[in-house]
């Protein structure tokens, strides 16, 4: 811990505080044998920090690894809001246990000729055609859910409060 805090130290550095979950880290265990403790922390010179304030850094949900992800939001400048938002194609897990999957996968694949870059790229239709699965009542209690995680009032050290937010991780995993 002290060779830490005289790294912060050598370096200039400052601890940015945190909103959320007071821990971000847990040995994943249950019951008493259960740790958890503040590991990651977002760290700035006082030059950045002058430069870029506000600096909100967010503890985000630990759904499924022992650390939970720390988010640091920097002021917005106007400028970077002309970027060109790009489409990403993933296929869904959720899509291979609804019925007309595999058919639907098919069909495409076979009516598509050329090259395989080009069968790929015809399976983009499968997210227009199970849209509903990722906008249905899934996704929208994994935005619930996130939004109870992402709460600072709900949450403290009390042992009830942190078992509360062990259960909904798991309820976020899940799903």
């Amino acid at each position: 811990m002290q060779i830490g805090r005289e790294c912060m130290e050598y370096c200039g550095l400052t601890d940015l505080g945190f909103i959320g979950h007071p821990f971000t880290w847990t040995n994943g265990r249950e019951g008493d044998e259960n740790i958890q403790c503040r590991l990651d922390r977002a760290m700035a010179t006082e030059g950045f920090i002058n430069r870029y304030t506000p600096i909100n850094v967010n503890h985000l949900g630990r759904f499924r690894p022992d650390h939970a992800a720390v988010a640091v939001c920097l002021e917005a400048n106007p400028a970077d809001d002309r970027r060109k938002i790009v489409y990403v194609f993933r296929f869904e897990e959720v899509w291979s246990k609804n019925d007309r999957c595999e058919n639907l996968i098919q069909q495409n694949w076979a009516r598509t000729g050329g090259n395989f870059e080009d069968k790929l790229e015809s399976m983009k239709c499968l997210d227009l055609e199970f849209k509903e699965l990722r906008t249905n009542l899934v996704k929208k209690e994994i935005i619930t859910i996130e939004a109870r995680l992402k709460d600072v009032s709900f949450w403290d050290e009390d042992p009830n409060s942190i078992q509360a937010h062990k259960e909904l991780e798991k309820e976020h995993s899940d799903l």
